[in-house]
């Protein structure tokens, strides 16, 4: 029945629209179809805000989220893509990471926290990140990690050094403080031409270039 039909009308001193049944609109009224057409056309600077209006079926959403910085909570905001004002658009990041190196550089681990809701031991567990200069491996607090480190980063000491230092296994896997590699229990040996002997080790701490060299006793 006709008198049961919504239509929607924008509500400028909430900037929202409303609905009510099409018999009730006055000759002139602004009227749309849907809430997405209404809000859209009457409140495009404040969109998600609109589409937002209680009670109503909210709008056409593309599924595609992006994060635009929230200056008051001091965090990245998720948002439809399709919900973006147009002044917002310039601001978006395509996630957590982007957004809060973007704008909040000064205060990183923090704003990834308050963006995603990571509690603070999950923000703060260690993970192993590459040093190339040094050839070897080292860990920070993941809520740490920039958002241009985060394909370097590795949840231990071995995948690490074993990913950007296999030709210095040992020496990775020997840092200070790391806790060491896992080793496998197989112990090889190898000769140290220098001291005129062999010497062994586990076989995970072989660089790729030694294991040509490996042997399985001392008498070998």
């Amino acid at each position: 029945q006709v008198e049961s039909v919504l239509q929607y009308f924008p509500d400028h001193n909430a900037k929202q629209c409303d609905s009510k049944p099409m018999t009730e609109f006055g000759v002139g009224e602004s009227r749309f179809v849907t809430l997405d057409e209404c809000c859209r056309s009457q409140f495009p600077n404040t969109l998600a805000n609109c589409c937002e209006s209680d009670g109503l079926e909210g709008c056409v959403l593309s599924g595609v989220a992006t994060y635009i910085p929230d200056w008051v909570n001091a965090k990245c905001a998720l948002r439809d893509q399709s919900l973006l004002a147009v002044w917002e658009e310039k601001w978006s990041s395509a996630n957590i990471e982007t957004c809060c190196d973007r704008y909040y550089s000064f205060d990183y681990g923090n704003c990834v926290d308050r963006s995603s809701g990571t509690s603070s031991s999950s923000s703060s567990a260690f993970k192993f990140y590459p040093i190339q200069s040094s050839g070897q491996c080292d860990q920070k607090a993941l809520s740490e990690f920039r958002a241009w480190e985060t394909d370097e980063v590795y949840d231990t000491l071995d995948d690490c050094c074993l990913h950007y230092f296999p030709y210095r296994m040992s020496e990775c896997c020997a840092v200070t403080g790391l806790g060491g590699c896992v080793e496998s229990g197989n112990v090889k040996f190898f000769p140290d031409w220098l001291a005129g002997k062999c010497l062994s080790k586990d076989e995970a701490l072989f660089a790729d270039w030694e294991l040509i060299w490996a042997h399985d006793t001392n008498a070998e």
